[in-house]
């Protein structure tokens, strides 16, 4: 039933955010990341919107 699916959905949703907050957390204070050329094939491609 959906209304089942809505609140397995809800039940998620926090610890889901929790885990992309601590990955980005974590990747945004790992210098090697930053550093890393190889991670950044987006340098350069024309984005089909504005960013803030």
């Amino acid at each position: 039933k959906a209304i089942d699916v809505f609140a397995e959905f809800e039940r998620n949703l926090v610890p889901f955010k929790k885990l992309v907050h601590e990955a980005l957390e974590s990747a945004a204070n790992d210098s090697g990341v930053a550093a890393c050329e190889h991670c950044r094939p987006h340098d350069g491609v024309t984005l089909p919107i504005e960013l803030p």
